[in-house]
């Protein structure tokens, strides 16, 4: 085959217009329908040397960026994992199984944890009837008719009111009582410590339970809150 096989103008003029576009020589083969020699020594013959130079420059470039993506690793970014924060305005209730135990610890001659539910429940009340009572007493599952009368014996309740004709007995908490559910709220919220002394708190007792030991570094770790 000759150097140039002869073509018309039109298409010599559209091989080293797509050639300068940066367009292969197989692609111009397509678009043109010469061969792939044919353009290519149209190309060598006829484009100027800036053109040529502007080629091979694009050709380095071309290489060069190959070369750049195959060095780049692959990195799978994985999403970060939700995060449920609970931002709350009040703690009160983190560290109300401590206290819970504190008060049981303390108490546990007279109290349980049905009986200091049903303290707590009556504390903001002031003065209650028997009904009252009762229907609490029946929600945590305390079905002893004779609870109201360990109260009064054990000192947690008193008769405020006898019955009276229609006028139903009423009963209220004793300063006791008051005292106990008071100190509970305190800790709670932290407005007060609970105390870490043998003398005031039986979780700290020599040689008591295991657990009390566990219970004791966990009033510790409470009673910091305010220190923060």
């Amino acid at each position: 085959m000759a150097i140039f096989e002869k073509i018309e103008k039109e298409k010599v003029d559209l091989i080293l217009k797509l050639r300068l576009e940066g367009k292969s020589y197989r692609a111009i083969e397509k678009e043109v329908g010469v061969s792939r020699e044919t353009a290519r020594n149209y190309c060598i013959n006829l484009l100027s040397k800036e053109a040529k130079a502007s080629l091979e420059r694009k050709k380095k470039r071309k290489r060069s960026d190959k070369i750049r993506a195959a060095n780049v690793k692959s990195t799978t970014r994985l999403k970060p994992r939700p995060r449920h924060t609970s931002v709350r305005d009040y703690d009160f209730l983190q560290y109300i199984r401590v206290v819970y135990k504190w008060a049981i610890s303390n108490n546990k001659d007279t109290l349980n944890k049905g009986k200091l539910d049903l303290l707590l429940y009556l504390y903001p009340k002031g003065a209650f009837t028997f009904s009252e009572f009762y229907n609490f007493h029946k929600t945590i599952s305390m079905f002893q008719a004779k609870t109201l009368e360990e109260f009064i014996k054990d000192g947690w309740v008193y008769l405020w009111r006898p019955k009276k004709g229609k006028e139903r007995a009423l009963y209220a908490l004793t300063n006791k009582s008051k005292k106990l559910c008071d100190s509970m709220h305190k800790y709670c919220v932290g407005d007060e410590e609970l105390p870490i002394t043998p003398e005031k708190n039986a979780l700290f007792k020599v040689g008591g339970k295991r657990i009390n030991n566990y219970y004791g570094d966990m009033i510790k770790k409470m009673n910091k809150r305010g220190n923060k």
